[in-house]
This record gives structure tokens, sequence and C-alpha cells, in this order.
């Protein structure tokens, strides 16, 4: 079923890559706190977080049936690691958030999913919409509306002789999914951004959603800070109601 998320505006009948985005910093101490749960609970830090940003949807409306997208490697094959070019395939997570869970309970859901879904990593996304076949529906991406990608490694800096490279963030002024949250290390914390369509989202409401995963991340792992009303059982809500504009 699509995600069925509040939105600030009505949905048009065709989606456009309209979109923008809006930074997130997990800081060092939160940082820290995540990869000491993952070592706890025998998971990747991906998975903390992407866990987290399960809680975020369900909270914000997202319905008990999640499905979210994800980019894995496009090289499974030894003889491919040595080639030049992008080799990447995306897999759909599917997590089931109908019982009231814990982070370890829906950590252990994640785990479970994320590793079945690796090994059938090399399938082309596209021959998995072939074989759903889906409803036909221009207002939505097929499958999955919103993307988790997260890289805990941080991109060597360019070096060249009598020069001082600096990065240069562009803004893309786009969007493929409803939503995508990624991240990536940065030192010692975790940055990245919170992209949106501008279809459907305003940048406040964007804005607002960042903050709040930031804030059920630190109640999740029992951080002091500004967590939201019922952090402590992080995954509780009502069924949203069918999709429709916030005002």
């Amino acid at each position: 079923a699509p995600l069925r998320l509040p939105t600030d505006r009505a949905r048009p009948e065709v989606r456009t890559a309209r979109g923008d985005r809006v930074e997130v910093v997990v800081p060092a101490d939160v940082t820290s706190a995540a990869r000491a749960a993952a070592a706890r609970h025998r998971v990747t830090l991906y998975m903390v977080m992407l866990s987290v940003f399960a809680m975020l949807l369900h909270r914000r409306g997202g319905g008990r049936d999640l499905c979210v997208g994800t980019p894995v490697s496009g090289r499974s094959a030894p003889e491919e690691e040595a080639l030049i070019g992008l080799f990447a395939n995306t897999v759909v997570l599917r997590l089931d958030l109908s019982d009231d869970r814990d982070l370890a309970e829906l950590l252990r859901q994640v785990r479970g999913r994320a590793l079945a879904a690796y090994q059938d990593g090399h399938v082309p996304f596209e021959h998995v919409v072939d074989e759903l076949r889906p409803p036909r529906d221009l207002s939505r991406t097929p499958v999955f509306q919103v993307m988790f990608s997260f890289q805990d490694f941080e991109e060597d800096a360019l070096a060249l002789d009598g020069l001082r490279c600096t990065p240069w963030e562009i803004p893309v002024g786009s969007s493929k999914f409803d939503l995508e949250l990624e991240l990536g290390r940065e030192g010692d914390r975790l940055r990245g951004f919170l992209e949106y369509s501008t279809d459907l989202y305003e940048a406040g409401t964007a804005r607002g959603m960042a903050d709040e995963y930031l804030a059920l991340l630190r109640g999740a792992l029992g951080l002091p800070g500004d967590s939201p009303g019922g952090a402590a059982d992080p995954v509780r809500s009502s069924d949203p109601s069918p999709e429709e504009p916030t005002r």
C-alpha cells in the first residue's frame, strides 16, 4: 500500500521532481550512543538510524505497514570490484510497526529484513516492479515513496599539487521521492539532508520532521534532550486517516 503521510498540499495527479532539502546533523554524542547501541544489539549503525526513521514515519501518520527504499552496492561478484563506474541497486524493506515495539524489538526486525533484502540485492529494481505489478499511479513512485541512504565512511579529500580543494555543495532543487533521508559520516558526527518534494511539503514541515527525527533518536537512545511526547514508547501511534493536506 502507498505511504499515507499527511501533506501540506494536495498531491498532484502527475508527480514532478520539484524538491528541496534541509540539513540534518547528528551530534557527536548522539552518534557515539547510536554506535554503542548498534554494538550492543549486534546490528549496524545504518540499522539504528533506519529504525528511528521508521519510527518518525509512523509517528507522522505513515501507518503501521511501511515500505522504505534503500540503495545497495551492485557489485555482487568479486571480479566487479575493480571496475570503474556506478554499480548500485535499490531494495525495499517492508517494516511492520503494528505492535508496540521498543527500539530493541524494531532493530531485530530491521536487521532480519535488511539481511534478507541484501541477498536479493542483485535483482534490478525494475524487475521487482515488473513482478509486483503495482497499480499504475502517476502521482507516486512505484512500491515505495520514501528512501533512506547511509554511508558509514568519509569520502577521501581531493588532493592536487599546489591547490587547496574544498567541497562545495550545490542545491539540486529536486527530489526523486516524497521524502529521502541521507546521512553520512563527517568526523565524529553524522551529517546529511532530508530531501522532500515541494509539491507536497513546505520547508517548515521538512525542518520539523528533521528536528523530530533527532529528538526521537535521543529518546530512543535514552539521552537527555527535548524528546517528543511518547518517545519512551516510540512506535505507538493511532492509524492515520487517508492522506490529505494538513492545511
